[in-house]
C-alpha cells in the first residue's frame, strides 16, 4: 500500500459578482457629456462670442450720449498730450451747449479711443467707438466666465459664459455704454484676482495683487464710483482673516506675515487710487478736492429725464422707490430669475462645498449695490444700467447653482430633464439676441407680456440709436444722385444731438441736411422724411399714433416698430400750419382737414387744426379736437388758453375758467390769461376771485385800460 499522502482539494462554491446594471443609451450620453474638455468648450464658446458680439457691434448707429462722450474723449486726449496745457476738456461745449459736469467721468475709455481714432483715422468714428467698446465687453465676459471657473469648475465657466451672454439688458449695453461696460469690466477683473488671491493666502501672490490692482484701476477710471472696488478690496481682506490658516498666523504669532499682507493690501488700495485718478484731467489740475466734488456731482445729478414705466411718463427725479428692483426683475430672462429663486436653498445646503465666503462674496457684490441705490434714493435712468458692475457677480453665481443642483441629481434622467430646462431657454435666448440685435435693450420677459406686453408701459430704445440706424438704412435706399447742395435731401430725426453729429456716408456729403424733430413738432416740420424712435414718446403716442402714416420703413424687435422712415415730401400737415400762421384761414384749414383724413392720429397739428377751426366760427369742432390734443399733453398751456377762449366765446364760463386756470398754473406771469380769468370770475359773478386777478393784473400793467375798467365795475359791486 502506498504511503503517499493523498491532497484532498477542498472544492469552494464561488459567489458571482453582483449583476451591474445595464447601461442606457442615456446613460452613454450622459457620460459623455460629463467627460468633455469644458476647459476647450470654453475657448470656443468665448470665440463664438466674440463673432457674435463683434457683427451685432456692426449694426449699431451712434447713440444719444456718444456726441458728447466723442468730444470728451479727443479734448482729454488733448489734455494730456499737451502736458496739461489745453484744458478745453474741462467744460466741453458742443453746439453751444457746455457740458461742465462731464468733466467729473473718467476718461479711461474716451481717452483711449480717441488715441486709437488718431492712429486709425476711420471713416465713420462712431463705428470705430462700437466695436472698441464691443472688445471690452468680450473681455468682460472673460473674466465673468473666469471667475465661475475659480469658483466652481470649467463647467462652471461654460455656464458663467453663456447665462452672462444670454443676458439681453446686459449685453445690450455693450453696443453703445462707454461708461458702465468699461465700468463693470474693472469689477470684474478685480473680484476674479480677489478670489484667486484669498485661495493663495497665508501666501502672498504678487500676480493676483497686481490683477486686482489692475481692476481698481480701470473701474475707476471710468467712474468715481469705482472707489467702491477699493472698498471692497478692504472688506474682502478683513474678512480673510476668518480663514483658519490666517487665524493661525495669530495663533502662532507670525507677525510679520501678516504685516505683508496689510501692506500689500494698502499697497494695492493706494496704487489703485492713484493710478485711475490720473484718468480725471481735473484731477490732475484741481487735486484731491476733485473726488469730493465729483461724488457730489454724482450724487445729486440734474439730468431730469422723462421715463415711461408702468404705463405713465415720469421723470428720473420722480421714479418710486422700487423702480430700480422692478425694471431689474421685468428685464431678466425667466431663467435667470429661477435660479435666483432657488439659489438660497441651494447654497445652504451645499454651503460646506462651495464655500461659504465665496457664497457671502457673491451675495454682497450683487445686493449691496442695489440696496445702496434704493437706500440713498439716488437718481438713476437708463434701466439698471447704472448697477451693471453689479451683476458681473450674478452670472457665476448662478452657474454654481446649476453645477451643484445637477450634482444633487442621483439619477442621469434627472440630471438630463435638469440640464435641457436649462438647454431650451438658453437657445431661445440665443436666438433672440441674434434675431433682434443690436436692440437687446428693449428686451422684456413674459412676466410682463414680452416686448408686446410691454410696448405701451415702459422704456424702449434706451441707447437712442434705432432712429439713426433707420437714417442709415434710408441713405442705402435712395440715390445722391437725385440730389444736390441746392436741393439737398432734408431730413428731420428725434435724439438731438444725434441730428448733428450723426454720420453722413461720403456720397451724401453736401447733399443732406439733417435737422432735429420733435413729437410735438412733428406736423410743423418741413422736411423730405422724418425718422422717429419710440424714445421720450408717451404710452398714448404708441398706442395711437407710432408709427403715422407715411411710413416707408421701420426698426422692429418682436414685430413691434421701435423705430420709423416717414415719406413727409407731400406735407399738407405742414403747409396747413403755414397757413394759417400767415393769417390765411381758408387755405390753412383746408390743408388740415386734408391732412387729418390722412392721418387723423396726426396729434401734432390738432392744436393748429383747432385754432383754425375757433378763427373760422365752429367753436364745436374746435372744442372737440382740442380735448383730442389734450390727451396727448394734459398741462399744454397755449392749448388749454386756446380752450379758454374757444369756450368763452360760446358763453361757457366755468368750462373756460377750468381751462384758463390750467394755462394759468403753467405760466402765472401771462396777464393776459389772468385778465381772461378775472373776467370769466366776473361774468360768473364771483366778484372777489374776479377782483384779486384783476388787481393783479393792474398792477402789473397800470396802463392796461381795460383791466382798470373791468376792476372798477368789479369793485363797483360792493358799493
Amino acid at each position: 500500500m502506498s504511503n503517499k499522502k493523498i491532497n484532498k482539494t477542498k472544492v469552494v462554491q464561488k459567489t458571482p459578482p453582483p449583476a451591474h446594471p445595464k447601461k442606457t443609451c442615456l446613460d452613454t450620453f450622459w457620460t459623455q457629456l460629463s467627460g468633455l474638455n469644458y476647459k476647450y468648450t470654453c475657448i470656443v464658446s468665448l470665440c463664438v462670442i466674440a463673432v457674435l458680439t463683434l457683427y451685432m457691434a456692426s449694426k449699431t448707429a451712434v447713440n444719444g450720449d456718444a456726441p458728447i462722450d466723442y468730444e470728451n474723449g479727443k479734448s482729454s486726449l488733448n489734455f494730456y498730450l499737451s502736458g496739461g496745457k489745453d484744458t478745453t476738456c474741462l467744460n466741453v461745449t458742443i453746439d453751444g451747449a457746455v457740458y461742465a459736469s462731464n468733466k467729473y467721468y473718467g476718461m479711461g475709455f474716451e481717452s483711449t479711443c480717441a488715441a486709437i481714432e488718431k492712429i486709425v483715422k476711420p471713416d465713420d468714428a462712431y463705428q470705430l467707438r462700437m466695436y472698441y467698446l464691443a472688445l471690452w465687453g468680450v473681455i468682460l465676459f472673460l473674466f465673468i466666465g473666469l471667475i465661475g471657473k475659480e469658483l466652481a469648475n470649467w463647467q462652471g465657466a461654460l455656464l458663467t459664459l453663456w447665462l452672462s451672454f444670454l443676458s439681453p439688458f446686459f449685453l445690450g449695453n455693450v453696443f453703445w455704454n462707454t461708461k458702465d461696460i468699461p465700468h463693470a469690466l474693472g469689477y470684474a477683473i478685480a473680484i476674479y484676482y480677489m478670489v484667486r488671491f484669498y485661495k493663495h493666502l497665508p501666501e502672498i501672490t504678487l500676480s493676483n495683487a497686481v490683477g486686482v490692482t489692475i481692476g481698481i484701476v480701470i473701474g475707476l477710471s471710468i467712474r468715481i464710483g469705482g472707489l467702491l472696488g477699493i472698498c471692497y478690496w478692504g472688506l474682502f481682506l478683513l474678512l480673510s482673516f476668518l480663514k483658519p490658516r490666517m487665524r493661525q498666523l495669530f495663533v502662532k504669532k507670525e507677525w510679520i506675515s501678516i504685516i505683508k499682507i496689510c501692506c500689500v493690501g494698502i499697497g494695492v488700495a493706494v496704487l489703485g487710487l492713484l493710478l485711475g485718478l490720473l484718468a480725471y484731467p481735473n484731477f490732475l489740475v484741481h487735486g484731491f478736492s476733485h473726488v469730493m466734488e465729483s461724488f457730489q456731482v454724482m450724487s445729486q445729478f440734474s439730468l431730469n429725464t422723462p421715463f415711461v414705466f408702468e404705463g405713465k411718463q415720469i421723470f428720473s427725479k420722480e421714479l418710486p422707490w422700487y423702480y430700480l428692483p422692478k425694471i431689474f426683475f421685468i428685464t431678466t430672462p425667466i431663467l435667470h430669475i429661477v435660479l435666483m429663486m432657488i439659489a438660497i436653498p441651494v447654497l445652504i445646503i451645499r454651503r460646506k462645498k462651495i464655500g461659504v465666503f465665496n457664497i457671502l462674496l457673491l451675495l454682497f457684490t450683487v445686493i449691496f449695490p442695489f440696496v445702496y441705490i434704493i437706500a440713498t434714493d439716488a437718481v438713476v435712468y437708463n434701466g439698471w444700467r447704472h448697477a451693471l458692475f453689479a451683476y458681473v457677480a450674478l452670472p457665476p453665481l448662478l452657474a454654481i447653482i446649476v453645477v451643484n443642483l445637477i450634482g444633487m441629481a442621483e439619477k442621469v434622467p434627472v440630471k438630463m430633464i435638469l440640464t435641457m430646462v436649462l438647454i431650451i431657454p438658453m437657445i431661445y435666448l440665443l436666438v433672440w439676441n441674434i434675431k433682434n440685435a443690436p436692440y437687446q435693450l428693449t428686451y422684456y420677459n413674459q412676466f410682463v407680456g414680452g416686448v408686446k406686453g410691454a410696448y405701451t408701459r415702459y422704456d424702449f430704445d434706451l441707447a437712442h440709436f434705432a432712429a439713426p440706424a433707420a437714417a442709415k438704412k434710408l441713405f442705402k435706399e435712395l440715390s445722391p444722385q437725385d440730389y444736390s447742395e441746392e436741393k439737398p435731401l432734408k431730413i428731420a430725426i428725434t435724439n438731438g444731438l444725434v441730428s448733428k453729429f450723426m454720420h453722413i456716408p461720403k456720397e451724401w456729403e453736401g447733399k443732406v441736411t439733417v435737422e432735429d424733430i420733435s413729437y410735438k413738432g412733428y406736423a410743423s416740420k418741413e422736411c423730405d422724411y422724418a425718422i422717429l424712435s419710440l424714445q421720450f414718446s408717451k404710452p398714448v403716442m404708441r398706442s395711437t399714433f407710432f408709427p403715422p402714416e407715411g411710413t416707408i420703413m421701420t426698426e422692429k424687435v418682436d414685430g413691434m416698430p421701435i423705430a420709423c422712415v416717414v415719406d413727409r415730401r407731400e406735407g399738407k400737415d405742414y403747409k396747413g400750419i403755414k397757413s394759417v400762421m400767415e393769417n390765411n384761414m381758408e387755405e390753412g384749414l383746408k390743408l388740415l382737414k386734408e391732412a387729418y383724413e390722412y392721418d387723423p392720429n396726426n396729434f401734432s397739428m390738432y392744436y393748429y387744426l383747432g385754432y383754425a377751426w375757433y378763427r373760422s366760427g365752429n367753436n364745436a369742432e374746435a372744442v372737440k379736437i382740442l380735448n383730442s390734443y389734450n390727451r396727448y399733453y394734459p398741462q399744454d398751456k397755449d392749448a388749454h388758453r386756446l380752450l379758454g377762449y374757444v369756450y368763452y366765446a360760446d358763453k361757457k364760463h366755468n368750462d373756460a375758467l377750468k381751462a384758463f386756470n390750467v394755462a394759468f398754473a403753467q405760466t402765472p406771469s401771462d396777464m393776459e390769461v389772468a385778465y381772461m380769468i378775472g373776467l370769466c370770475y366776473y361774468q360768473s359773478q364771483n366778484f372777489a376771485e374776479a377782483e384779486r386777478f384783476l388787481t393783479q393784473v393792474v398792477n402789473q400793467n397800470p396802463a392796461f385800460a381795460q383791466g382798470k375798467e373791468l376792476l372798477n365795475a368789479v369793485r363797483a359791486t360792493k358799493k
